[in-house]
């Protein structure tokens, strides 16, 4: 049964002197309904301005007079217009049986599902009828390589570490430019480390390089993909770099320019992963020879509208317009992303590396193999590397240079000791030098006179060295080594120094000199 909206745009139509075969593909009904609509109206004498003085009920008993009379509940439709903002927007997890659900809340005696959906589709199609049409993409030989998982699929492969259980299996899938060349490879989990191996894989089962990675928007691919703009996660920076290869994620939010790597992950559920019902493998080196058999075949098999196979189109059209793979091999980093704490060491395995104090509080990602530690800021770029430490009693690594003046000063006292110390003071002359050597045996320890000796030698900063040498020497003469004499004393040097000055009346009349009389 069509419904009074309906009705009248077809009966408008017919006034307009369309066909019935134009009619039919407008809105999908069959001969039988539009004879009926045509032969109702010439019989009540109503045309299509009629019909919209009328309520929709009443429409419906002209029409349909026993479906009316049958008809005892109120068929009242929702908004339709407020469901599809509200799952087309992708901060609402909705569907349009939840909609429905509830739609019959509110209404106890309203449509079914069924119908509901076909109500709700029908104002789809006439709303926004650009929905259900899709642009073609012209695909370009060795131009992209799409790059997607299958997903969580059912238990196939033993666990090593547990005995008895079964681990799932999650299928990383790429296709690639015109031939749409099919790579799969399965890995227990999604994490970046099984990417990095997967997309590293992909491109040696090819053996060229394309001109784009368009990976689906995967965390591990792509932190952010917005209006704002676009991050790209380390491992496709890296990737990028590498490869000398761009990286172009698709569209967020059901993107539909990657339905050739989609149709390859519907071929490998329905024509692989059915097959290995029941199945269990020792391992995935077991279970990935078994995929490498069947991509195999399934690239070697004639592509469904061409007349030669995916590997044939892949030589003939892919392989001329890309790259060569370089001789170096990837290397495959572990990625852990760390916030600098306050003492700009940051945490691996039970070790802690410096990095530039000054990105206390900032994001840095470490990137560790078996040997290096690489850290990275925000823009990808490298801040610090170290050799990995892997021992027990050695746990912060540390570079002089990433330390502030204080903190560098502070670990050279405690390298050096007392050297430390003496060479300063030989900056300033002999007599620093004999009065830094007598603070230091004093005491028991050297340690506890470090901080008197770096209390005069801070002093000696503030003065000529001339003056901190008479100052040292009038220390020694009297016997009296410690810094509250120096320091009373170099107050006694300066002040003699300052009445060495020349009085501003001593100074020569110059025309630069502007006198008291300027501030007038």
């Amino acid at each position: 049964m069509l419904q009074s909206d309906d009705i009248i745009s077809i009966l408008e139509l017919f006034e307009s002197g369309h066909s019935y075969r134009e009619i039919r593909i407008v809105y999908s009904v069959g001969n039988s309904s539009l004879c009926r609509i045509r032969q109702k109206a010439q019989e009540s004498a109503v045309h299509s301005e009629d019909l919209k003085k009328m309520s929709a009920q009443q429409v419906i008993e002209l029409f349909y007079p026993k479906a009316s009379v049958a008809c005892t509940c109120d068929k009242t439709l929702p908004d339709f217009e407020k469901i599809y903002q509200r799952m087309k927007n992708p901060e609402i997890h909705t569907s349009l049986i939840s909609e429905w659900e509830s739609y019959k809340k509110e209404n106890p005696g309203g449509y079914q599902y069924t119908q509901f959906k076909v109500h709700y589709n029908r104002w789809k199609k006439k709303s926004h009828p650009g929905d259900d049409v899709s642009m073609p993409i012209d695909r370009m030989p060795g131009k992209y390589m799409y790059l997607d998982w299958v997903g969580d699929r059912p238990p196939l492969v033993k666990d090593p570490d547990h005995e008895g259980e079964l681990l799932k299996v999650h299928f990383f899938v790429t296709t690639v430019g015109y031939s749409s060349l099919t790579f799969a490879k399965a890995y227990p989990d999604e994490k970046t480390d099984k990417v990095a191996d997967a997309v590293v894989s992909s491109l040696s089962y090819c053996g060229k390089i394309p001109e784009a990675l368009r990976p689906d928007n995967m965390k591990t691919a792509v932190i952010s993909n917005s209006r704002k703009g676009l991050v790209l996660s380390p491992l496709m920076l890296d990737l990028g770099e590498f490869y000398s290869v761009k990286v172009l994620p698709a569209r967020p939010h059901s993107p539909k320019d990657k339905a050739t790597v989609e149709r390859a992950v519907k071929i490998i559920e329905d024509e692989f992963l059915s097959r290995l019902e029941g199945t269990v493998f020792e391992s995935f080196d077991e279970l990935n020879k078994k995929a490498a058999q069947f991509v195999d075949e399934l690239n070697s098999r004639r592509k469904p509208g061409q007349a030669k196979s995916r590997r044939q189109l892949f030589d003939e059209f892919d392989a001329p317009a890309m790259r060569d793979l370089p001789e170096q091999i990837f290397t495959v980093f572990d990625y852990i992303l760390r916030t600098v704490p306050r003492n700009y060491h940051v945490k691996f395995d039970q070790h802690y590396y410096s990095v530039p104090y000054t990105l206390y509080k900032e994001k840095v990602t470490v990137k560790a193999t078996p040997y290096d530690i690489v850290i990275c800021d925000q823009n990808n770029t490298v801040v610090a590397r170290h050799k990995r430490s892997y021992s027990p009693s050695h746990l912060y690594i540390t570079e002089t240079a990433h330390r502030p003046q204080s903190h560098q000063a502070a670990a050279e006292i405690e390298a050096e000791g007392t050297d430390y110390f003496l060479k300063w003071a030989d900056r300033y002359g002999p007599n620093t030098r004999e009065l830094i050597e007598c603070m230091l045996l004093q005491p028991k320890y050297p340690e506890h006179a470090f901080n008197a000796c770096m209390a005069v030698l801070q002093e000696c900063k503030k003065a000529p060295a001339h003056c901190a040498e008479q100052a040292a020497f009038h220390c020694l003469e009297s016997g009296k080594t410690s810094w509250t004499f120096f320091s009373e004393s170099l107050k006694t040097c300066l002040a003699e120094e300052y009445k060495k000055q020349p009085a501003l009346s001593d100074l020569k009349h110059h025309e630069n000199l502007r006198g008291k009389d300027y501030y007038k």
